[in-house]
């Protein structure tokens, strides 16, 4: 066992209802799911109101990680992947779960 744990990271999904782009983010956001762990909090910021709002709200989708706004407008499965390992600070593979890629015979 390592002598430090590294921490799972928080990550806020700012979205709107009826926003395709904001669908788009949620679904790369379940698949990165499978493959490295973290703490998923969604906010629609129409719902929040107030400073959330004022903040967000012609930007959504917006993605948070550990409360530094890291992802706007478009977010798809590579930026969060890369989010994600740059976060942890080991490297690409740096949080994977399991298998990325299927173990194939590559020929030359």
């Amino acid at each position: 066992m390592p002598a430090s744990t590294a921490t799972v990271p928080c990550l806020v999904l700012y979205t709107r209802c009826g926003c395709c782009l904001c669908s788009e983010g949620a679904a790369a956001l379940a698949l990165a799911a499978g493959h490295f762990e973290f703490v998923l909090r969604t906010v629609d910021v129409d719902v929040a109101g107030g400073e959330i709002l004022r903040r967000f709200g012609a930007e959504v989708p917006v993605l948070e990680i550990d409360g530094e706004v890291v992802l706007r407008h478009r977010i798809d499965l590579r930026s969060v992947r890369r989010c994600l390992a740059e976060r942890s600070g080991a490297g690409f593979l740096a949080g994977i779960r399991r298998r990325w890629w299927p173990v194939r015979a590559w020929r030359v």
